[in-house]
């Protein structure tokens, strides 16, 4: 993905063209994610998190589109997919920050503060 063909997505989307991008903790998938950050976010999101990697052409084979939408429309705290380009296999998503909850559980588990690690995960099931 070229930056043009990146920032014409973004304007697609009606984000702005002005970033910065930087990767996001990889996971076990084919999928790459990076951080978007608007130089001048204007009334928009500061921050967005590019998804790529997707099969091309994208199609809902795996899922995962039909699977974060269904959640979001739950009300379950995932990120809303708020854009997708089928053609280039890639998606532009909320940002929901850079702490989730393995990195709570693994912080509460190397100050052995079990009780604090319980609570998150009776939240998590919670939800």
């Amino acid at each position: 993905m070229t930056l043009l063909n990146l920032k014409q997505f973004l304007e697609s989307a009606g984000l702005p063209p002005e970033f910065s991008q930087e990767p996001v903790r990889q996971e076990a998938s084919r999928r790459t994610y990076f951080r978007i950050k608007f130089e001048n976010p204007g009334s928009g999101p500061r921050s967005v998190i590019l998804c790529a990697g997707l099969p091309v052409p994208y199609t809902d084979q795996d899922h995962f589109v039909k699977i974060g939408r269904f959640l979001d429309q739950e009300g379950l705290p995932v990120p809303r997919i708020l854009a997708l380009d089928r053609e280039q296999g890639r998606m532009l998503l909320s940002d929901g920050g850079e702490t989730d909850l393995e990195w709570f559980l693994r912080r509460t588990y190397e100050q052995k503060d079990e009780d604090r690690r319980l609570h998150y995960l009776r939240q998590s099931i919670d939800l």
